[in-house]
């Protein structure tokens, strides 16, 4: 027995065994083996014999990770027990695995699996997978392997799917060959069902000793192209797998590590090697990887027709769409789509006309994101165009309509979206958002009944949709209004008496209220109806909305200034005493922001006069940017510019460096006409465009846009069409003069003073000076050679010339009527 080293000899068995385990833990098992050695002599005790092979096999793992596996090898079997069974059997199996000796490795695992009960995880696994790559005419050493081992000749033998898939039944689920039968499965059902071959090959584990040729059955259902880009990942053996599984010949195979490598350099090379493998690979894989690059190298379209055959005209625009898309070229993209959904229906193809409505539905979400697509007409918006067209071929797609509806709607195009409402409750009768824009269409036309039939569809649908009841209430109070003025009051309260039906239960109307006092108050007026009309006010909110509301709806109603003074002397001692609170403000900016307030100037004027003294002290509230644009747009709007510009005045004070704020505080001080914006502030508004962009506040670019007009590059628009209704005023070129200066970005005041200072001449030269500055600063060309639009310019300034004395005294005497209208005290 070998002496104890002096080191070792002076601790005490548990010193050393404290010891050993310190040193496993820190990873020093080459140390640790030393120790329990010395441990297991002096005291062969069977814990410290499991506590060395454990050291045995960290040390043997350490050296795996190094490469050095055959030492890993000579360490384990150090662990082996009196039957030659060692401690770790998967990685002792792995190291002869890994050098090539798999004789070796057989036999241990026939001895392994007859000498242990509990053999290791993975160990039956890496057996039968010996097992069954045994040379041909070696029995098995385990009757359970043996139904794999005849399936697997069986379809390596070729023989019909039908007796393959009877052998694969007699490979219990239980057994270790269990994910043989899976990809065997796998492969049988490569030709008719990928998804679930990719199923049952998605069971097979990663640890499992199968799991490589899992992945290599993965790949014999992929498409070519697929196959290309993981085919680096396999290895030598899975490549061969694949290529014959495939049907691929081992010339075919060099060829897709070929191809494998010429994809790295870039799809010209790649392409080039694919045309000149072309005899190695199935001609239906390879026209759909051919097809796949097409996009990226169009020019290369006559030779992968000559490989390939005839490409149909669809696939070609397609590839030629795709092309110009990656190269940000819109008008070859239009172009290039549109073809392709023609040559689709033109084909006649069984999903032809889906795919063309699909092509269109790309274009629209193409149009949407390079550019909004809002015009004045429908031709103007190719989203709504484009989506137009795909409901032509898919008139099913009810998300398409609502996006058309919306898009007509929030444009204006009222037209156009009444005929698009028509078509889809047609084709949607039961879709509630369609159902609300049919209520919608007919209460614009005055049709009741259709809208009350509609509306009753969409309650039966949606019982709670309170819009519904609430356009219904609407159009009777409108009627009601049309009574009320022409003189009919008993017919007015038979209207409202039928709006009240729309109501919900235990929630009456506030505007329904007060239209039905105000009419009552007329049929029999005295203190009882007074009351009640004070009453309907007060459920309205009360207060200085209250009174406003009642004050409008008189308004609307025609009422006499006699009727109207009881309303307008309570709401002048409301504003005078009541408490000014935001919500009063915003609740009294809701109302004046009706569409019949803005679409009558003259109640407009009398609705700011009866409120403005009030609304402008709520202009020192600390209101945040959302508030105060929802309080000048609609100021803007009623043509309130003295009650605007305090607003943008206190907020400048807040935040000067707000361009909202500044833009609001320049309308104010032009009252809304851009012909009153001086050079300065057209200067200025353009500097708040790019500010405003910068913040990507897009809904304040558009409202600058919209006051300075259409622009530079907008102008071109005015000589491309030929069908234009010219003005009668229009000059020698055809084009409105007016037009044209705004076009430019010039007032039309400024430039008429300045041809009366210097001469038209010299107004010509300034404004020219001034286009092309901002040709430099916008980067546009300009609509016209520069002699032709000096010529234009001279002939337009001289015309404004001739009418600017007419216009200015027009002008004079419209404001002293204005003027006069202020200091009256009129309802």
């Amino acid at each position: 027995m070998k002496k104890l080293t002096p080191s070792l000899a002076q601790h005490s068995p548990s010193t050393l065994e404290e010891q050993g385990r310190e040193q496993m833990r820190l990873g020093r098992f080459k140390d640790a083996v030393e120790t329990f050695k010395q441990l297991a002599r002096r005291d062969p005790r069977p814990a410290w014999k499991l506590l060395l092979d454990q050291a045995y096999v960290g040390r043997a793992r350490a050296l795996v990770a190094k490469g050095m596996v055959k030492e890993a090898q000579i360490v384990l079997e150090n662990t082996a027990d009196a039957k030659g069974v060692v401690s770790e059997a998967a990685l002792y199996l792995a190291c002869l695995i890994r050098q090539g000796h798999f004789r070796k490795a057989t036999d241990y695992c026939r001895k392994a699996l007859g000498c242990s009960t509990g053999e290791p995880p993975g160990i039956a696994e890496q057996a039968a997978v010996l097992e069954l790559a045994a040379p041909p005419g070696a029995e098995p050493a385990l009757p359970a392997n043996a139904p794999a081992s005849l399936a697997l000749a069986a379809w390596c033998s070729g023989l019909p799917v039908d007796e393959v898939d009877r052998l694969l039944q007699g490979i219990s689920l239980r057994s270790a060959t269990k994910p043989l039968r899976l990809i065997l499965k796998s492969l049988l059902q490569t030709r008719d069902d990928a998804a679930k071959c990719s199923g049952l090959l998605g069971m097979i584990p990663e640890s499992s000793a199968f799991a490589g040729l899992g992945r290599a059955a993965s790949m014999v259902s992929r498409p070519t192209y697929d196959v290309q880009t993981a085919w680096n990942t396999l290895t030598a053996a899975q490549q061969c797998f694949v290529a014959e599984s495939r049907g691929v010949s081992s010339a075919s195979a060099r060829a897709m590590k070929d191809i494998d490598e010429a994809a790295r350099r870039g799809p010209e090379p790649l392409l080039a090697v694919l045309l000149a493998q072309a005899q190695h690979l199935p001609r239906a894989e390879l026209r759909a990887a051919c097809l796949e690059l097409l996009p990226r190298v169009p020019d290369r379209l006559s030779q992968i027709e000559a490989r390939c055959g005839p490409l149909p005209a669809s696939e070609k625009s397609r590839a030629l769409a795709l092309n110009a898309e990656s190269r940000q070229d819109w008008d070859g993209v239009r172009r290039h789509w549109e073809k392709a959904a023609e040559a689709l229906v033109a084909e006649g193809q069984d999903d032809g006309r889906l795919g063309a409505a699909i092509i269109y539905r790309h274009l629209a979400d193409l149009a949407r994101k390079v550019r909004d697509g809002r015009s004045r007409g429908s031709e103007g918006d190719p989203v709504a165009r484009y989506l137009e067209l795909s409901l032509d071929y898919d008139p099913d797609d009810a998300e398409s309509v609502l996006v058309v509806l919306r898009r007509h709607h929030d444009a204006g195009r009222i037209n156009e979206w009444t005929k698009w409402v028509e078509w889809a409750i047609v084709r949607f009768p039961d879709h509630s958002v369609v159902l609300e824009a049919a209520v919608e269409a007919a209460a614009r036309r005055n049709a009741y009944k259709k809208a009350s039939s509609y509306a009753r569809r969409l309650l039966a649908l949606d019982p709670i949709n309170q819009r519904a009841r609430q356009r219904m209430i609407e159009l009777r109070i409108a009627h009601a209004r049309k009574q009320m003025r022409s003189g009919r009051t008993d017919l007015a309260l038979k209207e409202l008496t039928q709006a009240g039906e729309w109501e919900r239960p235990g929630s009456p109307d506030p505007q329904l209220g007060i239209s039905r006092a105000l009419v009552e108050r007329r049929l029999a007026p005295g203190p009882k109806s007074e009351a009640g009309l004070q009453s309907a006010v007060e459920a309205a909110g009360g207060g200085v909305a209250g009174r406003f509301r009642a004050l409008l709806e008189a308004r609307f109603m025609g009422c006499s200034d006699a009727e109207a003074l009881p309303l307008l002397r309570g709401l002048d001692l409301v504003t005078k005493a009541h408490k000014l609170a935001k919500e009063d403000v915003l609740a009294v900016v809701a109302l004046l922001g009706q569409q019949e307030v803005i679409e009558h100037k003259r109640t407009a004027e009398q609705a700011v006069y009866w409120v403005g003294p009030w609304l402008a002290v709520g202009a020192r509230s600390d209101w945040s940017l959302e508030e105060f644009q929802t309080i000048s747009e609609t100021l803007h709007n009623v043509g309130g510019f003295t009650v605007l510009a305090a607003y943008a005045k206190q907020a400048l004070i807040r935040d000067g460096a707000q361009p909202a704020y500044r833009f609001y505080e320049i309308v104010a001080r032009a009252c809304g006409d851009t012909r009153q914006i001086s050079f300065r502030d057209e200067a200025m508004l353009d500097d708040l465009r790019n500010q405003a962009g910068q913040r990507q506040d897009f809904h304040l670019v558009n409202r600058i846009e919209r006051l300075l007009g259409i622009g530079l590059t907008g102008m071109s628009g005015y000589f491309e069409d030929g069908d234009a209704d010219f003005d009668e005023d229009d000059n020698e070129f055809g084009v409105p003069s007016g037009d044209i200066l705004d076009a430019l970005g010039t007032s039309r005041r400024q430039v008429l003073a300045l041809a009366k200072t210097i001469g038209v001449d010299g107004a010509v030269d300034h404004v020219m000076k001034m286009v092309s500055k901002m040709e430099k600063s916008h980067g546009s060309p300009l609509p016209l050679p520069k002699v032709l639009l000096k010529e234009l310019l001279r002939s337009v300034i001289q015309d404004e010339l001739d009418r600017g004395q007419g216009a200015d005294g027009q002008q004079a005497a419209g404001r002293r009527r204005r003027s006069s209208k202020q200091q009256e005290f009129e309802f």
